[in-house]
């Protein structure tokens, strides 16, 4: 809320020589009151900072200013970001100086384009194939199917086990206050069980050649009459690509909470690192605040205790997100080009209430788990009021064709960096 009403406006005027419009929207306030400060990134690291001093910029006008960073040497596949922050120059009656009154990001056009994996560089690739279940093997690492389900059953890195459970389609969230005020609950139940009811309808094996090995699994999902698509391409690399696409039948359908997978890491995996929004959550349509870094902490602290337990913890426009367990170990996802995720130790089913209230923290059991979830979109998460009104039509996935992209990569923390990692 403080970001979206804030005083001072930050807009882009020509971003590749620096140049920014600063807005003074307040009545009776000088700019001048305020130290305009500048950081510039390089994915997550700051390269350089400075300040633009006490701006004269009176009420209701703008300025345009010339930030003086100097052109970085850009790094294949990186980012390069410019922060703007307005803070008290002086110590008032209600802040201390420095306190931060408003702020932006902008996304610099500078870039140079990552490089491209060779196949013919991986190592090479076993397939076995065991009756129920499909081995795909390479060095130092397995991944198992079981072509009964068609699910991803396993993925072992250096005799250790990163998957519980998943990855499997999901399209429900545990409903918000603001989802029971709508209806949601009720208007989109159908989606709510779907994909527990799904059906295989293939479950296809291409050997591409002796380092790529795509996996390809097709689902009915009986409510909606709708197509569920998968295709898993094992690179000899280690990396597991996950393509998910959705074809919605033609009966009318209601919007969808979520287009995603859903999955679960054993026990440990409790670190967490991310270069996307944050720190806090955020959603499609409340993310404003939220800028674009690299950000750590555990998944015990993802959780967002409300006072009545609903979807919490979620992050947008998510580069890569790594876990990590205390052995170093860790399993990294990237988004093609970005994803959204959440890592809580409670399920959505631990989250869904039968009706709004009827749940409150103290019922909830921390799991021994990590549930994860790796989604393309959630619809937003609030309309213009919290008792009947929709997200907006421009924050809502109603029903049609939708696909998504991400990799899974295994990695030693004490050897690989996961931002070096996902620029290859």
């Amino acid at each position: 809320v403080k970001k979206v009403y804030q005083n001072i406006w930050f807009s882009s005027e020509n971003l590749a020589r620096a140049k920014v419009k600063v807005t003074n929207k307040y009545f009776f306030t000088n700019l001048n009151e305020f130290d305009i400060l500048w950081e510039l990134y390089e994915d997550g690291t700051i390269l350089q900072s400075g300040s633009l001093g006490r701006l004269n910029i009176p009420p209701q006008s703008s300025r345009i200013v010339t930030v003086p960073l100097k052109k970085p040497h850009i790094q294949p596949g990186a980012e390069y970001w410019l922060r703007l922050q307005a803070r008290l120059a002086e110590k008032t009656a209600w802040a201390e100086k420095d306190y931060e009154i408003a702020s932006e990001q902008f996304k610099l056009p500078f870039a140079a384009p990552a490089p491209e994996v060779k196949i013919s560089q991986l190592g090479p690739l076993q397939v076995s194939d065991k009756g129920a279940t499909l081995i795909v093997s390479g060095q130092n690492f397995s991944v198992q199917f079981d072509k009964k389900s068609g699910i991803l059953s396993s993925l072992r890195f250096h005799e250790t086990e990163l998957i519980e459970k998943g990855p499997t389609p999901n399209f429900w969230r545990a409903p918000t206050d603001n989802d029971f005020g709508n209806g949601m609950p009720g208007r989109c139940a159908v989606w709510r069980k779907v994909s527990e009811h799904r059906t295989l309808q293939n479950f296809g094996i291409d050997r591409v050649n002796d380092r790529e090995v795509k996996i390809k699994v097709n689902y009915l999902l009986p409510e909606t009459a709708s197509e569920h698509h998968i295709v898993y391409t094992i690179l000899g690399s280690g990396d597991v690509v996950i393509e998910n696409r959705i074809v919605p039948g033609e009966k009318k359908l209601p919007e969808l909470p979520r287009f995603g997978m859903r999955m679960r890491l054993p026990a440990g995996f409790e670190q967490v690192q991310w270069y996307g929004r944050g720190p806090h959550e955020n959603y499609w349509d409340r993310q404003t605040s939220a800028f674009v870094g690299l950000y750590q902490t555990t998944v015990t602290d993802q959780f967002v205790n409300y006072v009545s337990p609903q979807e919490n913890g979620y992050k947008t426009d998510v580069r890569w997100v790594a876990f990590q367990n205390n052995q170093g170990v860790g399993l990294l996802a990237v988004g093609m080009p970005t994803i959204c995720f959440s890592a809580l130790h409670y399920t959505i089913e631990d989250l869904t209430q039968k009706r709004r209230g009827s749940m409150h923290p103290t019922d909830l059991t921390k799991r021994n788990f990590v549930e994860v979830n790796l989604d393309y979109k959630q619809t937003g998460v609030g309309g213009d009021n919290s008792w009947g009104a929709r997200p907006l039509a421009k924050y809502t996935l109603f029903p049609k064709k939708y696909s998504y992209r991400f990799y899974l990569r295994p990695f030693l923390a004490d050897r690989e960096n996961p931002m070096e990692l996902s620029h290859r």
